[in-house]
């Protein structure tokens, strides 16, 4: 008998009404709350059928022990013997019931998944948004008769590739060269070296800069650690050879960047950019999701939750 498959879905936070009343009256609420019933059905479903295929996996079933008993009865006779053929048919017909409950609990496990992700997308965008008032419903996208689900995932895809590029674009070079030399002044602030003990007392004793130091080693009982102070020869070094670091440190920043820097982004071209991207792709999956309805086609887990919602509001804070 075929065991039934060990299927983990994972469940959705609860929404409840406070979650689906922050959505606009009409189709947006409408979407949600038909959603969250589908997910509960087909969980009281899937439960269901793991009632019917457990017993299958703790015992044999009885058809297959009334052929073992026979067996023993008759250890000389051929397995395609008569004596066998009522109980074999039986079994096929038991491994074939197991095998129909199976397939439909994997195409329940196979909607309830993207379904209960799109839910706890949903669940957190929804508590993160303040203000109801900033949720607007919107017109559902018309996709062309041109347009496919898989062209347009393809799309998206491009578009979050996108995104991850900008996110990670280089930084300009007028930009990283004031932080360079305000670190090095910094620095050499810190290494100054105090000659008033000298001129004033007219004795040996310069204040050079000093860091702390601590050490740890050791294991257990044998642990130890120190603490101390120790020259800080590195803020010493800035304050001594300053416009020397300097120029050594531009030079290298132009080298690094001379591949770079045509497309480099500063913090609001970066932002703007990033905006228009996210915007494409929100419209992107709002057709997508017009496509997916139109030819019968399941939805994707990771889907923005104000595309399948119809929904106008803030940015989601995970995408």
């Amino acid at each position: 008998m075929p065991q039934a498959p060990e299927v983990t879905i994972a469940r959705p936070t609860r929404g409840g009404p406070p979650i689906a009343d922050k959505l606009p009256l009409g189709e947006p609420r409408q979407r949600y709350r038909a959603a969250r019933d589908r997910h509960d059905d087909l969980r009281r479903a899937f439960d269901g059928l793991r009632g019917k295929l457990d017993p299958a996996r703790i015992a044999p079933p009885p058809f297959e022990r009334g052929r073992a008993d026979k067996r023993k009865a008759w250890p000389n006779a051929r397995d395609d013997d008569r004596l066998f053929a009522d109980v074999d048919r039986r079994i096929a017909d038991e491994k074939a019931k197991c095998d129909h409950l199976r397939a439909r609990r994997e195409a329940m496990a196979g909607e309830m998944k993207p379904l209960a992700e799109r839910l706890q997308r949903a669940d957190a965008y929804l508590a993160s948004v303040q203000n109801k008032s900033l949720l607007t419903p919107v017109e559902p996208a018309a996709p062309g008769p041109g347009d496919t689900v898989d062209q347009l995932r393809e799309k998206g895809e491009q578009l979050r590739a996108d995104i991850g590029a900008t996110a990670a674009a280089p930084w300009p070079l007028a930009l990283l060269r004031p932080l360079a030399m305000k670190e090095i002044d910094q620095l050499a602030v810190a290494g100054r070296v105090n000659v008033y003990q000298l001129v004033e007392t007219g004795r040996a004793g310069l204040g050079w800069p000093r860091v702390p130091l601590n050490v740890a080693g050791g294991a257990g009982d044998n642990f130890v650690m120190a603490h101390g102070e120790t020259h800080d020869a590195l803020s010493l070094m800035c304050w001594a050879l300053r416009d020397v670091l300097k120029k050594a440190i531009d030079a290298e920043l132009k080298a690094a960047t001379a591949e770079t820097e045509s497309g480099a982004l500063d913090a609001d071209q970066r932002a703007a950019k990033i905006a228009q991207l996210s915007d494409e792709l929100l419209k992107t999956e709002r057709l997508e999701i017009a496509c997916c309805e139109r030819d019968r086609i399941q939805l994707r887990g990771d889907l923005d939750p104000r595309a399948w919602l119809q929904i106008v509001g803030p940015q989601p804070e995970q995408r």
